[in-house]
């Protein structure tokens, strides 16, 4: 089913090369590729974004690292709003996309922080070749002609007291009327004052050799592609978060890492959409095909619920493990009576036969 949205935008950037990074450099090697998927994601006008490729800039190091810059960035962003301000319609979203090496900027208060965005040229000599994520997703929620903003970061977000990020150069003299209306939603790879990673990922041609990835990016595209069986299909703002929340932290445990997401705000909305990916609503398996473990921390009793509230299995953690049968692309939530802790979970087709701890 075509999804086309001529009124979405993206500008979308993925910096691997960083040659002036540390003493010898610090390239990433899967930046760029996971910009190129989530491009790929953005203009498929079957299941995906359903972006027209004139509406969405694709800026990454390859070829020549150093020609990505500031102002190159700006110039792009600055002609998106040229087409949208040239649109009879104007604009419903606009996607802003990075991959590559993050920090977290101080504030004067030593309290807060904003997210630099390192570009190639950043060293410890030239520690303010970086740009302010917040100010980018800012601009246009105050001059440019969109309901929503959503933000997605792929990078480390740790702290540095010498960083300077520049803020866009973009702008407006005036806000545009009901810019404090617009919708921003801002999805992090990590916590504050925490490294985002990226690890081998087998390819989808099996004799291929392992691909390199963002952890962040691969969960995202995960929850992108296989959407949900609501109508009209794709998956809402909300259960991609909760995809997240449950799936990066599952990715990077199994390659030995740590690493959790984190929102801003704190709630969003499944009335804001993504793509069209619909998955038929399957009848449960035959045999179990997941299994749930009790932490120590569990009082108890426990119960299990699918999205309609209705029980699939009850009671005390003892009782434990659990194996049940969970339908793919729904959403369940675990409640436990005993201390008033519930978690949800949209139980993806790549859960299918493991387990989670609760």
């Amino acid at each position: 089913m075509a999804n086309p949205q001529p009124r979405d935008y993206a500008l979308v950037v993925g910096i691997d090369d960083y040659p002036r990074y540390g003493s010898q450099g610090r390239n990433l090697k899967g930046a760029v590729r996971d910009a190129g998927r989530f491009y790929d994601w953005l203009t498929d006008s079957q299941t995906g974004g359903g972006l027209d490729p004139d509406n969405c800039r694709l800026m990454t190091s390859a070829g020549n690292p150093l020609g990505l810059t500031q102002a190159s960035v700006d110039v792009a962003l600055d002609d998106l709003w040229t087409r949208a301000r040239a649109s009879d319609d104007g604009g419903r979203r606009f996607y802003f996309f990075f991959s590559g090496h993050g920090q977290l900027v101080a504030g004067a208060d030593a309290v807060t922080y904003a997210q630099s965005l390192c570009l190639p040229h950043w060293s410890r000599t030239m520690p303010h070749a970086a740009i302010n994520a917040d100010s980018y997703a800012d601009v246009v929620k105050t001059c440019m002609p969109f309901e929503e903003v959503a933000m997605f970061v792929d990078c480390c977000r740790v702290p540095s007291v010498k960083v300077r990020a520049f803020d866009s150069s973009v702008g407006c003299s005036q806000p545009l009327d009901g810019f404090d209306l617009v919708n921003r939603m801002a999805f992090f790879a990590a916590e504050p004052m925490r490294r985002a990673f990226e690890g081998d990922f087998a390819a989808e041609d099996d004799d291929a050799e392992p691909e390199v990835h963002g952890f962040f990016t691969t969960a995202l595209l995960e929850g992108l592609e296989a959407g949900s069986d609501r109508p009209g299909g794709g998956i809402g703002a909300e259960a991609l978060w909760k995809h997240l929340d449950y799936r990066l932290p599952m990715l990077a445990d199994a390659r030995g890492r740590r690493q959790v997401p984190r929102r801003a705000p704190l709630l969003f909305s499944d009335d804001v959409v993504f793509g069209a990916a619909k998955v038929a609503a399957p009848e449960a398996p035959d045999v179990p095909n997941f299994e749930i473990r009790f932490t120590g921390d569990r009082v108890g009793p426990v119960r299990l619920l699918d999205a309609d509230a209705t029980p699939v299995r009850e009671g005390m953690p003892d009782s434990g493990p659990w194996t049940v049968r969970l339908v793919p692309n729904r959403t369940y939530m675990l409640v436990d009576d005993g201390d008033g802790t519930m978690r949800s979970f949209v139980f993806l087709p790549a859960m299918e036969g493991r387990h989670d701890n609760f």
